[in-house]
């Protein structure tokens, strides 16, 4: 194993020595940025990370019997001006199901304390880590030259969702992990492999197109695991709490729906400034709720159609896509832009005709590497029409980056089998 490593750091700076002197420089100055980024975010995780914090109150109720969403509907309902504070102190900031929140609990560990479950969420972060840079590495990089994941190493730790995941204590880093380890699992073991996407779908509305894709796939028993165990979690705490399962959903969904069409409001605002969602923009031009909500329904109808279309295609090719069409169907922070690491692969690998043309892959790395707008929503809120500006440029950046991502990811003519 030691030899083996040896052997690949002789090769990473052998292929470094390779490079031309720009292009040598341009990776020393990403490496201190990634490096510098991921200590600031591990300082900034040490110092506050305000969602484990919420979602350890949201844990915390129900296994003290308590409906946190019932808390949270209303205070909404209560209160003209909606904001973080106030949704801690009544059920909790979290979109996610009840069940979400059981699973969470053996890693912030078991609620002995905020302070502890703080600690142990970032340290749970460093392995979702890990999992998903050998993950993707064994699978979609492994025949690549070893600079390709070092870059790819750079990608995860220095990216802005890497960085807002652990600024903020987020689940994205969680989610995206536990998908990875369903895809090694799911040709050697269809119940550890449903478990795993249990975890996964602990954010719904990141992993529901990916579940589109097992069901397409026909991984049936993945998916009816992984439903399974939410479903009796959820039966599990109606009984604890003593209330109806139904009753239990419906408080979740009420608080849902508030939350993101209530105006205005702390979290439908920060989606403003951070997400590049065309639900977003539909609600910038005060669409009614129900005609939003219609079109997001026909928006994921149409990707699923498309998706079962694309099963056949090349895997690698179908998961990058369903990562870019989540992003710009749904409301996402820019955390969850952790699944878009799926895209690197295509995008570092060499394209036919275009030797040494690396702009699609910088155009990549710019939108993984960009800050986010947080610390100017202010200003956005204040002003609509930058706020609209700024949301059509975001959301057009990101369609371009599907346009080159399905270029770039479309069989080849030159691999096409010939008789």
């Amino acid at each position: 194993m030691l030899i083996s490593h040896k052997g690949t750091l002789t090769q990473l700076f052998e292929e470094i020595n390779n490079l031309q002197l720009i292009q040598k420089l341009g990776l020393l100055l990403l490496s201190l940025y990634s490096l510098a980024v991921f200590s600031y975010s591990l300082h900034g995780a040490l110092i506050d990370a305000p969602d484990v914090k919420s979602f350890f109150i949201t844990s915390k109720l129900l296994i003290s019997k308590i409906d946190p969403s019932k808390l949270s509907v209303d205070y909404i309902n209560n209160t003209p001006q909606i904001d973080f504070q106030g949704l801690d102190k009544s059920g909790g900031r979290s979109l996610y199901p009840p069940s979400t929140h059981l699973l969470f609990i053996p890693f912030y560990a078991f609620l002995v304390s905020p302070e502890l479950a703080m600690l142990s969420w970032l340290l749970w972060n460093l392995v979702f880590i890990g999992i998903i840079f050998y993950s993707i590495r064994e699978k979609f990089l492994v025949r690549s030259p070893v600079l390709h994941s070092y870059l790819f190493l750079l990608l995860i730790i220095g990216s802005y969702a890497t960085k807002s995941c652990l600024r903020y204590g987020q689940t994205s880093l969680f989610s995206f992990a536990a998908f990875m380890v369903t895809l090694l699992l799911k040709d050697r073991s269809k119940w550890l492999a449903g478990i795993a996407f249990a975890l996964a779908l602990s954010k719904p509305t990141l992993m529901a197109l990916f579940a589109v894709y097992f069901l397409c796939k026909r991984e049936y028993q993945i998916l009816i695991v992984a439903l399974a165990v939410h479903a009796l979690i959820t039966l599990g705490l109606s009984v604890w709490i003593g209330v109806s399962p139904i009753s239990l959903l419906g408080n979740y969904l009420e608080k849902v729906s508030l939350l993101t069409n209530t105006y205005p409001c702390a979290l439908w605002w920060a989606y403003q400034v951070t997400g590049v969602s065309l639900t977003s923009l539909l609600h910038l031009f005060q669409f009614p709720s129900a005609g939003i909500t219609t079109i997001r329904l026909l928006l994921y109808m149409g990707a699923a159609v498309y998706i079962c279309r694309e099963r056949q295609a090349d895997e690698l090719r179908t998961l990058g896509m369903i990562g870019l069409i989540s992003m710009l169907i749904d409301y996402h922070w820019h955390y969850d832009f952790i699944v878009l690491l799926l895209l690197f692969p295509v995008f570092i690998k060499p394209f036919s005709g275009s030797d040494g043309n690396q702009w699609p892959l910088l155009y990549y790395l710019a939108l993984m590497f960009m800050p986010d707008l947080m610390r100017a929503g202010d200003f956005l809120i204040n002003h609509r029409y930058y706020l609209i500006a700024w949301q059509i440029t975001y959301t057009g950046l990101f369609l371009i980056l599907l346009w080159i991502f399905m270029k770039r990811s479309a069989p080849r003519v030159e691999n096409a089998v010939t008789c």
